[in-house]
């Protein structure tokens, strides 16, 4: 994986809140990228302070969040949601080796980080995306299949077709 520097929090923060329904960014939609299909957001926010420590005193998390879907109705699910989006596939690095700039890092693992509430879209006030890492998904999540036309996780299955040359 290679680091890309720069500040693009912009566009990422838009592309991530569209897993909570808000579509702030040029050309997001609900139908190409729907939100989960439940979307509360603790009150009051996990923030930084001044020291850039996390200043978190609510206590909803991951495990409400499962006690909550499948969302039937109420004022926190979404028509059209989709299970599980607030829940990213994050690379795992060892990145003692960084230097700033341009920095390439070997994947040692993916980890699945739910997504506690929505990201900034703008970087004045140095926020950060703010959420649990819940469990290894390295092997864990995709769907096997040869239709690789969309974007997700895939998990690549071998088998042995004794009728086909190329197995």
């Amino acid at each position: 994986m290679i680091t890309k520097p720069g500040n693009t929090i912009g566009p990422v923060g838009q592309g991530l809140n569209t897993r909570f329904g808000d579509y702030g960014g040029a050309g997001l939609n609900a139908t190409d990228y729907p939100p989960d299909e439940y979307v509360y957001e603790p009150n009051p926010k996990a923030t930084l302070d001044n020291n850039g420590d996390v200043s978190y005193n609510g206590t909803w998390g991951y495990d409400d969040y499962l006690t909550s879907v499948p969302c039937s109705s109420g004022t926190y699910c979404t028509a059209n949601g989709q299970p599980n989006r607030r829940i990213l596939p994050v690379p795992i690095v060892v990145c003692s080796t960084a230097s700033g700039g341009t920095t390439a890092f070997d994947i040692t693992a993916i980890g699945c980080f739910f997504m506690l509430q929505t990201a900034p879209t703008s970087n004045s006030g140095k926020e950060a995306v703010f959420g649990e890492f819940i469990e290894d998904c390295t092997v864990t999540g995709g769907a096997p299949g040869d239709d690789s036309d969309t974007n997700g996780a895939y998990r690549i299955v071998l088998y042995n077709d004794p009728l086909r040359t190329e197995s």
